[in-house]
């Protein structure tokens, strides 16, 4: 069931008209589009495409659950979520019913010429909004400080691998000498013995 909800859910914020003009263009005309008649063939052939990709997931992932024992799991997840949305609603009408009884208690309030009840709500959304901004800054704050300690591990890694090139390349240069010393000593020597 959750499975199927956030199929349909995705589909539902696929705008099948914009695709199809944005992928055929004008000659989507060729095939029917824009007919009062609604009888689109393009847009038949795509919502037909859209419920075979949908049954041939379901069946898959209810394969891949099953044999997982994740349905059980997933069915839980789901109260949860239903538990939520049922818990988000009450919020919302609970949200609703407080600012209809604040309107209510501004209006029977006393208040200074020329302040309107839009006016106090307004005020009060726009001390909400202050709120949310100063914890983005907040957060944009932890965020840019996270990214300037990255930087600075990514500097120290670039000097600590400069450093090792050095090494390696100072190394290479002694092995080159000890192998230019080695073939000179060499014949030499040999001659030496050999008298």
């Amino acid at each position: 069931a959750a499975l199927n909800k956030a199929l349909i859910a995705s589909r539902d914020h696929l705008d099948i008209e914009a695709t199809v003009k944005e992928v055929y263009g004008e000659d989507a005309s060729i095939f029917g589009e824009g007919n009062a008649n609604d009888n689109n063939m393009l847009r038949q052939v795509f919502e037909s495409m859209l419920d075979r990709i949908h049954d041939e997931v379901t069946e898959d992932m209810s394969q891949v659950l099953d044999e997982e024992q994740i349905k059980k799991m997933l069915c839980k997840l789901e109260k949860v979520m239903e538990k939520l949305e049922t818990e988000h609603a009450m919020q919302k009408q609970l949200d609703e019913l407080n600012k209809q009884l604040a309107c209510q208690n501004v209006e029977a309030a006393k208040r200074p010429k020329g302040v309107d009840v839009a006016d106090v709500i307004n005020y009060m959304e726009m001390e909400e909004l202050k709120g949310d901004r100063d914890m983005l800054q907040k957060e944009l704050l932890a965020v840019e400080q996270d990214i300037q300690m990255l930087e600075e591990q990514c500097q120290e890694k670039e000097v600590d691998q400069r450093l090792l090139e050095n090494k390696l390349f100072q190394t290479q240069q002694e092995i080159e000498k000890s192998a230019d010393t080695g073939s000179t000593i060499g014949p030499n020597l040999a001659q030496q013995l050999r008298q």
